[in-house]
């Protein structure tokens, strides 16, 4: 039996952070490698860690001043217009997230684990099991994570680790990095929007334990430790343009992974089955964070209804961009360059008027 108090552990919020961002960072911040060498990849990486880090200090510290209601403390600070104004922004954030995580989940698994099958009805399918995560509440979600990090999170660091023995690399000149500093900082505000869910972590200030100390930082340390692991190794497997070129670099990679005795061969289809599920632990985050922040600006309407719409909405997006990269697009334009700095600066404004 398990006690309903509407708080989580430690070790359930790092798992929740590790899980959000490894699966969906795999897969998103090589989409924003195009036209980029494999060095210049690798050097945005280091500033958007450190952003990361920065920023999740910064949630941290807002989720202890806020008083267990981030939206009342908001509005004492900034007025409840311009606080839903900001919270539509988080809405959208989630929402676009969600559509990029349904697109994403579809062309993998048809590319991967079931060429046969339609890329929508596997998005069908990731929605629903989103919605049966997220219905339950934030106690069933972490619980469900918990299970899922050791069989998920551990096997890949597994492949990781085999995959590094056993590439032929293929690195080729050297090319030049970066055409300017416009080019890197628009790289890098890309790539940090990869790790803008951060923002709502400062709604989960009520669940949390007030002893516990460096928890957002503590789950990210994991995820960003094994993404640059593995972007290395992919970068020194692939060359200068392999990252940029190939569709799916990290998947591709694992193709190359052999473990003694050789009883599998086809490791990618297994990489790609467990990043498939961290995708359906991302789909079912967006769907719970799309819920809070909806009942706070809708107050009169219904979650069921609320959720219905949204994945209704979710599901045409997702179809209207079939097999070309507009999902890519559609997130760029609207979380990296829009959602993202907005959010941000929402908090960082939360901050320095919150300081006594």
């Amino acid at each position: 039996m398990f006690s309903e108090n509407g708080k989580i552990s430690r070790r359930q919020l790092c798992c929740l952070l590790t899980l959000d961002f490894f699966g969906k960072g795999a897969l998103l911040l090589p989409a924003f490698a195009e036209g980029m060498s494999g060095r210049e990849f690798i050097l945005c990486l280091f500033p958007v860690f450190l952003l990361v880090f920065a920023y999740g200090r910064l949630v941290e510290k807002l989720g202890e001043s806020c008083g267990g209601d981030f939206r009342l403390f908001a509005e004492r600070k900034l007025g409840k217009k311009t606080t839903d104004i900001f919270l539509l922004f988080f809405f959208l954030y989630a929402f676009w997230d969600l559509t990029y995580l349904l697109h994403t989940f579809g062309r993998i698994g048809q590319t991967f684990l079931l060429p046969g099958e339609s890329k929508e009805i596997l998005s069908v399918m990731a929605l629903l099991a989103g919605i049966a995560m997220a219905y339950r509440g934030l106690e069933i979600r972490a619980r469900t994570v918990e299970v899922l990090y050791p069989l998920l999170f551990f096997p890949i660091l597994f492949l990781i680790l085999f995959s590094a023995f056993h590439q032929q690399p293929e690195i080729s000149e050297a090319m030049p990095v970066f055409s300017g500093y416009r080019g890197m900082f628009g790289q890098v505000l890309k790539m940090f929007s990869v790790f803008g869910g951060l923002s709502f972590y400062v709604f989960l200030a009520p669940s949390m334990n007030r002893q516990e100390k460096g928890l957002v930082r503590k789950g990210l340390w994991r995820a960003s430790a094994a993404l640059v692991t593995l972007f290395l190794l992919v970068a020194a497997a692939f060359g200068e343009e392999g990252i940029g070129r190939l569709p799916w670099p990290v998947v591709s990679f694992m193709s190359s992974a052999r473990v003694p005795g050789g009883f599998l061969e086809r490791w990618d289809v297994i990489f790609a089955g467990l990043l498939e599920t961290m995708l359906l632990a991302g789909v079912g985050s967006s769907l719970f964070y799309l819920g809070i922040i909806g009942e706070m600006l809708l107050h009169r309407l219904k979650k069921s209804w609320l959720w219905s719409g949204v994945a209704a909405a979710a599901l045409l997006v997702v179809f209207w961009c079939g097999e070309s990269g507009k999902a890519v697009e559609l997130y760029v334009r609207w979380n990296s360059f829009a959602t993202v700095p907005v959010s941000v600066a929402f908090l960082v404004i939360l901050r320095c008027i919150g300081r006594p």
